[in-house]
């Protein structure tokens, strides 16, 4: 089908850029995206981009003769059944600012991400246009506008050797970055030797040789694993049959060949799995065994060792057109969808419901790898210290959660607080993404963060107190939950006054926020399971001095709560603030979809329990203001004494809550927390 006479005018190198004044909203729905002019009522609003078609009947009269106009058709079409039943009249509310679609669509270039460009709508709100379809472009290997435009299409075989060629010239080029590329390091003390194609795989224990190594980073899942283990040890010294590795190492192996590198490291075979001693000694050294790797391979997709990295995925559908550049050059574009959610929010890097993304041990391996080749379920990904590539044409400038200079030194420019100032922001990110993300062994919660603790650490100059810093334990301390998930049982991990001590995900103060410390840290205490000073704990306290206040559950009817789909937490209050108390925070207790009936239970269970505000630091409620907020734990008395306490949440309380009479004391009450 041919092109409209619209859509053939389109010169994609000349398509106008959003301007930058108009910013996203990260709104909860799938297709219905709205971007806000950043403008004052008084300021003259920026035009965007080139005109396209002025209302969905002129686009779907030109769908019905134009295959771009239906592709693009197809995506408007998801935006009007998200807004309401397949029809457009209705009005969106977006982060509680109207603005109707009209449906009369622009054209401009993609923001970030590649070639194509994005089409918006205009809203009755003048402020505000909606994303309503994104098209990428991509051509073959063969064709004359190859240099042009970089995207290609996905090949269907992950495994084929046009795929390993894509992945070879992705590291090839990466090897030209000097912030990524590497020279030869120590090899980790155990390394699987490949050796050519039709040589035998065998187990090495190195003796301070040097190399480069590849690294693999898997879901082991709950299919049996192929380990190394006490028994096994002598036989793997000498050889490992290929065929006899589950699919995920034998396609990482095919790929380590295909990149002429000698030697993969992969956990569950260089580390001895019923050792303790070898654990603990080589999941200490994830820091310096992924940051050192040439590469890293991440089976994205797979869901155990038995998924593997290649994959054949469904073809793809994709609207031909003849082009012509500026310059002249003709070939033939392929264009398709590009979903919605990513495109607006630059959501590509999240690899969202992807089965290794959710596991809380390939945080680290992704954050310390200098580069990463993803295998994921749409196409094969590359990442670096330069940005994130697709096959599709995708090419972000940016990486996921980089820790730029992780093996450099800062330089003698930044000062000290600075740098101190953006190694906790860095750590705040990563506790925040490593929140709900899963593990096999919950006592694994402390070291499989281990090796980005103790590069912070280094950056910190800061020892490390079961995911705190001893210097900065008030801030530490003032993490709140986000979304409890319940681990696989009530082992020991860390002490409550920990982030780790919880199974969900945490929010962290800012390190912008500037507060004032109530509290006197009089002692810190740590009891290490091994030798591994960010590893696994078995005890732990703090001995402080701050204000402490008696907090009263505010008694709720059921009444209250009806239609209320997700209750916070009960409201506490205190003997002098307002009767009607403050919303609390409690870890434990905390339900993602809370019932009327659900909350009104967490009351009766905690009826008996003496609850208390520890009051830990004071904070300006908005600047330039002289009100002031209180950040303190939730706190009750343990068995055998009301000065051993253990924290149960947070809350947000104000000076008239806490009194003169708690404040103004000149002595403050020593409580130790487990």
């Amino acid at each position: 089908m041919p092109l409209c006479e619209l859509c053939r005018s389109i010169s994609l190198e000349r398509l106008p850029a959003l301007p930058s004044s108009y910013w996203s909203g990260n709104g909860s729905w799938k297709y219905i995206h709205a971007f806000y002019s950043g403008k004052q009522n008084n300021e003259p609003i920026d035009p965007v981009g080139r005109p396209y078609h002025s209302s969905v009947e002129n686009i779907r009269n030109s769908a019905e003769q134009c295959d771009l106009c239906n592709l693009i058709l197809r995506a408007v079409g998801k935006v009007i059944t998200e807004l309401h039943g397949g029809t457009e009249e209705k009005m969106v509310r977006h982060n509680s600012r109207p603005g109707r679609l009209t449906f009369e669509l622009s054209l401009t270039r993609r923001r970030d991400g590649g070639d194509g460009f994005w089409v918006f709508s205009k809203s009755e709100d003048s402020q505000i246009i909606y994303l309503v379809a994104a098209i990428g472009v991509c051509v073959r290997d063969d064709d004359p506008l190859r240099c042009i435009f970089i995207g290609r299409p996905v090949e269907r075989d992950s495994g084929s050797s046009r795929s390993l060629d894509r992945a070879v010239k992705w590291a090839k080029q990466c090897d030209e970055h000097p912030e990524c590329s590497i020279r030869t390091t120590p090899l980790p003390f155990r390394i699987l030797e490949l050796g050519d194609h039709n040589e035998a795989i065998k187990l090495r224990e190195t003796d301070g040789e040097s190399g480069h190594y590849i690294t693999l980073s898997h879901c082991w899942g709950k299919s049996k694993q192929f380990m190394t283990t006490r028994a096994a040890m002598a036989t793997h010294l000498l050889n490992i049959n290929f065929n006899a590795l589950p699919k995920t190492f034998q396609d990482a192996v095919t790929i380590a060949r295909a990149h002429r590198v000698r030697y993969i490291w992969i956990d569950s075979l260089c580390i001895c799995q019923d050792d303790g001693e070898d654990w603990q000694r080589e999941s200490a050294k994830m820091a310096s065994v992924y940051s050192n790797s040439y590469l890293n391979i991440a089976a994205t997709f797979a869901k155990d060792s038995t998924g593997g990295c290649f994959a054949v995925r469904p073809p793809r559908r994709h609207v031909s057109i003849d082009y012509t550049s500026p310059k002249g050059e003709s070939g033939e574009l392929l264009a398709f969808l590009l979903p919605l959610r990513e495109e607006g929010f630059g959501g590509y890097l999240s690899l969202e419901n992807e089965p290794l993304t959710e596991r809380a041990w390939a945080l680290q391996e992704r954050v310390l790898s200098r580069r990463i080749l993803h295998y994921g379920t749409h196409q094969m990904y590359f990442e670096c210290n330069r940005g994130f590539l697709g096959e599709n044409g995708l090419q972000l400038p940016y990486r996921f959660n980089a820790l730029s200079g992780t093996t450099e030194e800062h330089p003698e420019t930044i000062s000290q607080s600075h740098k101190v100032k953006s190694a906790l922001g860095q750590w705040n990110n990563l506790v925040q993404a490593y929140g709900e993300r899963k593990l096999t062994n919950p006592s694994d919660k402390l070291p499989a963060l281990s090796g980005l603790a103790r590069i912070i650490g280094e950056r910190l100059q800061d020892s490390y107190v079961a995911g705190l810093w001893r210097n900065h334990l008030v801030e530490g301390l003032l993490w709140e939950s986000l979304h409890y998930s319940p681990l696989l049982n009530d082992k020991y991990r860390a002490p409550s006054w920990s982030w780790a001590s919880f199974g969900g995900s945490v929010g962290i103060m800012d390190t912008s926020v500037k507060l004032e410390s109530m509290a006197k840290i009089l002692d810190c205490h740590i009891q290490l399971k091994g030798l591994n000073p960010y590893g696994e704990v078995t005890s732990g306290y703090i001995r402080l001095q701050a204000p402490l206040v008696r907090l009263f559950i505010v008694e709720q009817d059921a009444s209250e709560f009806a239609g209320v789909p997700y209750e916070r937490n009960p409201r506490l209050h205190t003997e002098s603030g307002d009767a009607r108390g403050e919303y609390s925070r409690l870890d434990y207790f905390h339900f993602g979809k809370a019932t009327p009936n659900d909350s009104l239970a967490l009351v009766a269970s905690l009826k008996d329990t003496k609850l208390f505000a520890l009051v830990l630091a004071k904070v300006s409620k908005w600047e330039g203001n002289n009100a002031f907020d209180y950040r303190c734990l939730i706190v009750s008395a343990v068995e055998g004494g009301s000065p051993e306490m253990r924290r149960l949440g947070f809350i947000d309380l104000d000076e008239k809550s806490l009194g003169n009479g708690v404040l103004g004391s000149s002595e403050q009450p020593i409580i130790t927390l487990l």
